[in-house]
């Protein structure tokens, strides 16, 4: 029996099987937005989840209340923290599965399409972004805010440190992901601003919620940009997460080791 010919092995192949062999910093993107979410709908959705969040920090603040516990106490900041973050992660799952829509796919939760070495690939630039950020800001004497962390040292400074690690993480970069380049990427992604326009917007977004100075709102928007890049070449929100997770965990190290040898 005579084979079939190319034109005809291309239809009879299963769907879920994509024809293109996708590399990490050459050809298309691996990034399909799949989402029912519109671009304003998605954006009102997203405000609605952070506003969902902040009231449920409002109720955890009001509970802390009824135990004569004030808002400097580092375990009300810590569960303060907490009840955002897992607020956060629900809504935005529950948003994503709304209209008929699939949270692995809407969220971008598939294994990358280059497997497990883009995810060394991606953590090496971030690392290197991050050192020439650094050297950048020492070569030219730009001044840095200490403010930035000043938040965080009564939180690795107490005995509930091991759980600041955790929020800052694991909790913030899924709570963060999701919800940023996950729901909200997509919805913009698909629409007439296209990938870089939601890259852009999302990245704006990302820097402006970090109460941070301005040279660090910057460090964060190229970071934020960084795994935009990452989300849309590997076509997955997992290598995004588990770099955002790995460079926040050695962040809070330092920050933690700093903090207890002064």
């Amino acid at each position: 029996m005579e084979a079939p010919s190319q034109a005809v092995q291309e239809i009879l192949a299963p769907a879920h099987e994509a024809p293109t062999a996708y590399h990490l910093f050459t050809g298309p993107a691996a990034y399909t937005p799949l989402t029912p979410w519109s671009a304003w709908a998605g954006v009102a959705a997203a405000i609605a989840v952070f506003l969902g969040a902040v009231l449920a920090v409002g109720a955890g603040m009001l509970a802390a209340l009824q135990f004569r516990l004030g808002s400097e106490d580092v375990i009300v900041q810590i569960m303060v923290t907490l009840i955002q973050q897992t607020a956060m992660i629900a809504l935005t799952l529950y948003v994503a599965t709304r209209y008929g829509g699939k949270a692995y796919d809407v969220l971008a939760l598939h294994a990358p399409a280059q497997g497990l070495k883009s995810y060394v690939a991606a953590l090496l630039l971030l690392l290197g972004a991050a050192v020439l950020m650094t050297a950048v800001i020492r070569i030219f004497n730009i001044p840095v805010d200490k403010n930035d962390i000043k938040m965080f040292e009564g939180m690795f400074k107490s005995e509930w440190w091991w759980l600041a690690v955790i929020l800052v993480g694991i909790g913030a970069p899924l709570s963060e992901e999701l919800l940023c380049r996950g729901f909200l990427f997509s919805a913009l992604a698909k629409s007439r601003i296209g990938i870089w326009g939601a890259s852009i917007f999302t990245s704006l977004i990302f820097a402006v919620v970090h109460p941070y100075s301005i040279v660090a709102v910057v460090q964060v928007f190229v970071i934020g940009m960084l795994f935009a890049w990452m989300l849309v070449r590997t076509g997955s929100l997992r290598v995004p997460i588990v770099c955002h997770s790995i460079f926040n965990t050695l962040q809070a190290l330092a920050l933690l080791y700093a903090s207890n040898n002064p």
